[in-house]
């Protein structure tokens, strides 16, 4: 009996070891060191080689907030050996392609480090830099056209090691940007510490790096993660009034085009939540489905603008028995939220089909304005499919506002504070003490009992 209460209690205190071991695994660091290189390219000083930096910080794993994986990656080099500069102040833009894309693109990440001249530091604060970014299709292995650009946007960042380094993250695009290929420039526009970027390499990918339009023979350290598909109780609704003001959205009058076509909404009151004085993302607002539906709230996730067409007449469609009639109508959305300059200049701009063929994306190629300066009633369009590249063209019936809005979430009770290691830790240690005090008391009273 002696013998197995001690077996018992040395396997028990190995399995409560092991337990507590897991718990508290940590992941190893990308390690860094540089010096100052020249025209635009930073070296690693080869020769002052850091250590280990066992214990440093690493950044938090690659994942979008909606639950999108990544679709493109090339990691970074650990320890990297060159830095591109990519920094508007210093004159130098960054830019590589990526392929195979299967989803829509939802954020991006890259890796660099945070320079500064005067006096020469590889470590200066990255804090509140701003950065533009720039998506191009791919024009025969070249970046071709803009297809969707993001300005003055603040990554979150995080250390990745000693040297130090650093990943940028933008965890949620304004808009998702729909390209199977293509080419995507970061470039820093802003630091408030005097900070200048330089874009670090990896060891993967085809060596299409360019810079200031030169091909550089290297890799840029970056990754695409896929847009996550729309939550369940989301809903696109097309203003019924068209374009109107946007400081003045209560009583509009809306109808639905995704999921259920067609039903019709009224907007009965909104709480301007961004402050920014007109209705937008963040924004809460009242609706009920009428003629007497409940009044329940709607998140406003996007506001943008919507156009309603009919195929042009040389785009008919002849079915099986030789009829003849025109294509089916469709809304289209444009990307990259509201924006008033794309009815003014509207080639090159980016929509996506709400209805029928939710999510088709398209490049508007050619306008022909039939009447004022503006997009509008009666003009026609030439639009692109992305994917097939089909040419179709079309007529403008309509212009209007467009919302995108998910029904309040139920409340789940509790508050949410950060997560500590110690906090998750405390459990485990609470149990192993426990089970060792029991295990302790068991051995003993045997042998008492024994005795």
């Amino acid at each position: 009996m002696r013998q197995n209460a001690r077996k018992f209690g040395l396997s028990l205190a190995a399995l409560i070891l092991a337990v507590f071991l897991v718990g508290t695994a940590v992941l190893a660091p990308c390690l860094v060191s540089a010096e100052d290189g020249r025209d635009g390219v930073t070296i690693r000083d080869t020769s002052g080689m850091e250590g280990s930096g066992g214990g440093e910080p690493v950044g938090p794993p690659l994942a979008s907030p909606g639950g999108g994986d990544i679709i493109f990656e090339q990691p970074p080099l650990e320890p990297w050996i060159v830095a591109y500069w990519s920094d508007r102040a210093e004159g130098y833009l960054c830019m590589d392609d990526f392929w195979g894309l299967t989803k829509k693109i939802g954020d991006i990440h890259w890796y660099g480090i945070s320079q500064q001249l005067a006096p020469f530091s590889l470590d200066c604060d990255p804090t509140g830099m701003e950065f533009q970014i720039i998506f191009y299709e791919d024009s025969g292995g070249y970046p071709g056209e803009p297809v969707a650009t993001f300005s003055n946007v603040t990554p979150v960042i995080s250390l990745c090691g000693v040297g130090p380094s650093y990943r940028f993250d933008i965890n949620a695009l304004e808009a998702p940007v729909s390209l199977t290929q293509g080419w995507v420039s970061v470039q820093s526009t802003y630091s408030p510490n005097g900070c200048f970027f330089a874009w670090i390499t990896s060891h993967t990918g085809n060596n299409n790096l360019i810079q200031n339009g030169i091909h550089a023979g290297a890799n840029l350290a970056f990754a695409l993660t896929g847009a996550p598909p729309p939550p369940p109780n989301v809903k696109y609704l097309h203003s019924t009034g068209g374009l109107f003001n946007l400081t003045a959205p209560i009583g509009t009058q809306w109808h639905e085009l995704y999921p259920v076509f067609c039903r019709h909404y009224h907007l009965s009151s909104w709480n301007d939540t961004s402050g920014d004085g007109v209705l937008s993302y963040c924004d809460w607002i009242d609706m009920y489905e009428k003629p007497d539906g409940a009044v329940k709230p709607y998140h406003v996730e996007e506001v943008t603008i919507t156009l309603y067409l009919r195929p042009e007449l040389n785009e008919l469609i002849r079915d099986g028995f030789g009829q003849i009639f025109l294509g089916e109508p469709m809304y289209i959305e444009l990307e990259g939220g509201y924006d008033p300059a794309a009815l003014t200049d509207p080639i090159g701009t980016q929509w996506h089909e709400v209805y029928p063929n939710f999510c088709t994306s398209y490049n508007l190629t050619a306008w022909d304005n039939t009447g004022n300066s503006t997009l509008d009633f009666c003009d026609y369009i030439l639009l692109i499919d992305k994917e097939s590249r089909n040419v179709t063209s079309w007529h403008v019936e309509d212009v209007a506002i467009d919302i995108v809005v998910c029904r309040e979430p139920p409340p789940v009770g509790g508050e949410a504070y950060p997560v500590n290691r110690a906090s998750l830790l405390a459990p485990w240690i609470a149990v192993g003490v426990v089970l060792a005090v029991g295990i302790s008391w068991y051995i003993l009273r045997r042998r008492r009992v024994q005795s």
